[in-house]
């Protein structure tokens, strides 16, 4: 019972998914710089605010101890988990970009065209130049009528 990737409909859904969120190279090069500034924003902050450091975030949003809402100590462990889920989405998404940049998505199919003809007659050139639209908006209309 080997199935092969190409014949499993939830991998191609998977890469199908993948493949239409992956942002482009120079979008993945712009989102590397501003998440990088983003995440040092998020460690001055941080650091200097009277947050708890990113460390100590982690560390209490990863413990299993659980509080009442209105206890003194819920305030502390959502801002907390607010760091915590800021830092994670702004490490994927600079993950997500270096992935982007090393694998990057397929080239879109070609569109079919219409075919252009090089070789064209000079009556057929002739018979493709507009014509004025509208008479009244010429320079040699009068303005009496």
């Amino acid at each position: 019972m080997a199935s092969s990737t190409t014949s499993n409909p939830f991998s191609q859904l998977r890469n199908a998914v993948v493949n239409r969120f992956k942002p482009h190279r120079a979008e993945a090069i712009q989102r590397i710089r501003y998440n990088i500034l983003g995440l040092v924003v998020l460690f001055t902050l941080a650091a200097l605010l009277p947050f708890p450091s990113l460390p100590t975030a982690i560390i209490a949003v990863a413990s299993r101890r659980s509080s009442e809402k209105w206890e003194n100590d819920w305030f502390y462990r959502w801002t907390c988990l607010l760091e915590v889920v800021l830092l994670c989405v702004i490490a994927f998404n600079v993950f997500e970009s270096g992935y982007a940049i090393k694998y990057p998505r397929p080239a879109p199919p070609p569109t079919p065209g219409k075919p252009k003809n090089v070789f064209t007659s000079p009556t057929k050139a002739s018979q493709n130049t507009p014509q004025k639209p509208f008479k009244i908006l010429s320079p040699n209309a009068s303005a009496s009528r």
